[in-house]
């Protein structure tokens, strides 16, 4: 799996990903960067969750799959975002692939 190095953070309407238990990111384990998607090709947000799993949302194809776990060795590539860039998009829940699509442009404003 190739991971570009990008801080979504700094893109506006990607969403923010928190702690279930702080409503805060918790350095090290909820972060993402892009990728591309494994349905259509073009970039996806990959957002992991309490961990090194995830769910990768594509915002062309709206393709939501569970990735595996990544090893340690591919976590040191991921580049966090600040607490300031979370905190300046909309907050995207845990169980964000379990909402039904009018519940998700809600939470993003649309």
């Amino acid at each position: 799996m190739k991971v570009l190095s990008w801080i979504t953070g700094l893109v506006p309407g990607l969403g923010r990903v928190v702690s279930s238990t702080t409503n805060h990111p918790v350095p090290g384990v909820d972060f993402r960067y892009l990728k591309n998607c494994d349905a259509c090709g073009d970039f996806g947000i990959q957002v992991t969750r309490g961990g090194r799993h995830g769910v990768q949302h594509c915002e062309s194809c709206g393709n939501e799959i569970p990735v595996p776990d990544f090893t340690k060795e591919q976590t040191k590539y991921f580049i966090l975002s600040s607490w300031s860039h979370w905190m300046s998009y909309p907050l995207i829940p845990y169980n964000w692939h379990e909402l039904s699509e009018e519940k998700k442009w809600k939470i993003l404003g649309g």
